[in-house]
């Protein structure tokens, strides 16, 4: 049998380098168990106090002792592409991160008021808890400078990095699946999916993080503003969580919020593009980029990847259990504490719709048992636009007659 030809040096070289992807992958790994550690021991703390405070910016430190590790050895400058740029390029990254803030609250809206109409409730989350606590400011703050360095520092500073020599677009979509999915909440997922996707643009076509930076935290402070006004907050969080009859024009309204703010982003992209230097060219000897079944392979082989997503099925699933378990708990209690001492009776309505409008009242001040005397001419008619679903909480009785009525009551 003839002996095996070794390969010539020019076709071992060609030979892409997957190492940088499986360096990432457990980088995202660790991090993730290590900021669930971090979040879990602050999840003993009340969740209006001090927990509240605490829970976000301890979420960021399994990031943060990753980045410690990783950060070992050369030059931080280079490690995590701390270089300057001009000013006009990051006033552009500062009009992409303000442009966050329509982009995620109209993918809330499209995310949220489908998952609603079905039954779904959402409450304001631990970031409205916080802002209202005495030194919810100082979190605000400590959240915007925090949390923001560590985020783009790992991901767009370290894990970009390592996958941009797989080929750019891999880069891209990675880093960007990785941060979004990092956040533990699949409601954010597309909102993490559309901030990791254009900071990543913006880091690889600088050749920096700081314009990442910029946008990060641009997006979070426009946020964290519109948290401290309660008022404020409430509505429009009710709008984008609770079915109403106004929910097909916000519906319509966030499309195109969403749309719009996709076409200047694109915009501000290319803007950006023209106001930084071209992107260096490769410097010989460097491994090209892998190709999608060399990538594909490596990640269906790769360990850490499948322990990542195991870890975020699980979570998402107890989260899930945890919060039906807590809903029908919070249901129960508001049930054990209306009133049967007190009812209602309705006769010679006018207009059937005002029964609708009863019983969101009815269902405000813990009235459980409504009474509908109904004409020959004008009965009931459920609207549920109107009443708000208010009559799947109340035993709403209907009679034909007074004298059934008085006789049951």
């Amino acid at each position: 049998m003839p002996a095996s030809v070794p390969l010539p040096a020019a076709a071992a070289e060609a030979r892409p380098d997957l190492r940088p992807l499986r360096r990432g992958l457990w980088a995202c790994l660790a991090a993730l168990v290590l900021t669930l550690v971090a979040m879990f021991s602050t999840g003993l703390l009340p969740e209006d106090g001090f927990g509240a405070l605490l829970r976000e910016p301890a979420g960021k430190l399994g990031l943060l002792v990753v980045l410690l590790l990783v950060a070992r050895g050369g030059s931080l400058r280079e490690r995590f592409r701390l270089r300057p740029v001009s000013g006009r390029a990051l006033g552009i990254a500062a009009a992409c991160g303000a442009l966050s803030l329509p982009i995620s609250q109209a993918l809330a809206a499209l995310t949220m008021l489908p998952l609603a109409m079905l039954g779904a409730r959402f409450d304001p989350g631990p970031t409205y808890a916080a802002l209202q606590h005495p030194l919810g400011l100082l979190w605000g703050v400590a959240l915007v400078l925090f949390g923001v360095a560590v985020e783009e520092l790992f991901f767009r500073g370290y894990l970009l990095s390592r996958f941009e020599a797989l080929g750019r677009s891999f880069a891209v979509v990675a880093s960007a699946i990785l941060f979004a999915t990092a956040h533990i909440n699949w409601l954010m997922f597309p909102w993490g999916l559309v901030l990791g996707g254009y900071t990543a643009l913006l880091t690889l076509r600088s050749n920096s993080v700081v314009p990442a930076l910029l946008a990060h935290g641009a997006g979070n402070t426009v946020g964290i503003v519109l948290g401290a006004f309660p008022s404020l907050h409430m509505a429009l969080s009710r709008a984008l969580t609770v079915p109403g009859e106004a929910t097909p024009w916000v519906l319509s309204g966030s499309l195109l919020i969403l749309t719009l703010s996709a076409l200047a982003l694109a915009w501000l992209l290319r803007a950006f593009g023209r106001a930084v230097p071209a992107a260096p060219a490769p410097q010989p000897g460097t491994p090209p980029p892998a190709t999608g079944p060399v990538l594909a392979g490596a990640l269906l082989r790769s360990a850490a990847l499948w322990s990542y997503a195991a870890l975020l099925i699980a979570l998402n699933l107890s989260f899930g259990v945890g919060n039906e378990r807590e809903g029908r708990a919070r249901i129960d209690a508001v049930v054990a504490n209306r009133t049967r001492t007190l009812t209602v009776v309705m006769e010679a309505f006018c207009d059937p719709q005002n029964v609708n409008a009863v019983l969101r009242t009815c269902e405000a001040f813990g009235i459980q048992e409504l009474h509908v005397i109904e004409g020959p001419m004008k009965p009931y008619d459920r609207n549920k636009k109107i009443s708000q679903n208010a009559d799947k909480w109340l035993d709403v009785r209907r009679w034909s007659s007074t004298t059934e009525c008085l006789a049951h009551l």
